[in-house]
């Protein structure tokens, strides 16, 4: 689906790119047998014939100058992409530049909260309203609805995505490998954390020493991580416009790093978090059950 993305949003310029000149349409008119073309382009190719008629440039079918006719929408069409088309293409050249890093991340069922359901392939995770009868191991979150991702990243430079449609409230980015899991969690690099969050469905701040409070022009859909370990730097991009979002520079790790989602402080039930998928099975972990099939879903985007 990733580079399907990619391919359609390069056809769609496409379109709108003038067989003649190459260059987005400038006053377009389309001449009887559909083609489309420059208005200028196209009366400098009609002078170029010694008759009244001239051959159309993509198919050879004869057309006259009195025969065209102005695509209105297409011009407009075409200005909007102008106006976007360095913005768009700084974007493919990102997502291009992202996916040579990324790699293959699963859930660790050792380190969910017990009232976080995990589906069986452990790529995403819904809350239940009934925890699950599993033992309090000193790699769980036990107060937090929170679970780490796999594999923990010790050298490098890593990259994944998380989609995050219809939620109002998450936290994801990652954490030391070391960082105590029990209690109350400070979100904050001085605690090991580095961590972009949403509140509220519209409150969006990176998790500093002080609250970094972010704008987004469009809410995100799908969050992507980059994580250059060498460096000491923690990225966030907003994948539904492709822009740059925050980094977190020159962080002290001393450490593995472990990927780190958390559907929010509280346990309620909310709307899907990434995307509903009622046919994904829980991953069994204790003969009990009592989780709630309509609760709050998390997904990491597969490896494309």
């Amino acid at each position: 689906p990733k580079r399907l993305e990619r391919t359609m949003a390069r056809s769609f310029q496409e379109e709108v790119i003038c067989p003649i000149c190459l260059d987005y349409f400038f006053s377009p008119v389309s001449v009887p047998c559909g083609h489309i073309f420059c208005h200028p382009c196209i009366a400098k190719w009609a002078r170029t014939s010694l008759e009244e008629v001239f051959p159309c440039p993509e198919c050879r079918s004869n057309s006259q100058m009195i025969s065209l006719r102005a695509n209105r929408r297409l011009e407009k069409l075409s200005e909007i992409i102008r106006q976007y088309s360095p913005h768009l293409e700084r974007s493919l050249r990102m997502m291009d530049g992202l996916q040579r890093f990324r790699v293959d991340m699963t859930l660790d069922v050792d380190t969910a909260n017990p009232y976080l359901i995990l589906s069986e392939d452990r790529r995403s995770v819904r809350c239940g309203t009934v925890p699950w009868n599993v033992p309090n191991n000193p790699e769980r979150f036990y107060d937090t609805p929170c679970v780490l991702g796999v594999p923990s990243l010790t050298s490098g430079v890593h990259y994944w995505e998380v989609e995050v449609a219809g939620r109002t409230q998450w936290d994801l980015g990652v954490c030391r490998d070391s960082v105590n899991r029990k209690g109350k969690i400070e979100l904050s690099p001085a605690a090991g954390y580095w961590v972009l969050s949403l509140r509220d469905g519209t409150q969006y701040w990176a998790c500093g020493a002080h609250r970094i409070n972010l704008h987004m022009v469009r809410p995100p859909l799908r969050v992507g991580v980059f994580v250059d370990v060498e460096a000491g730097d923690v990225t966030f991009y907003n994948l539904t416009d492709g822009t740059y979002v925050y980094t977190f520079a020159n962080g002290s790790f001393r450490g593995p790093l472990r990927p780190f989602f958390c559907s929010g402080i509280e346990r309620e039930i909310e709307p899907p978090l990434l995307r509903r998928d009622p046919d994904a099975p829980p991953t069994p972990r204790s003969s009990g059950s009592g989780s709630d099939p309509g609760g709050v879903r998390a997904s990491l985007s597969k490896r494309r």
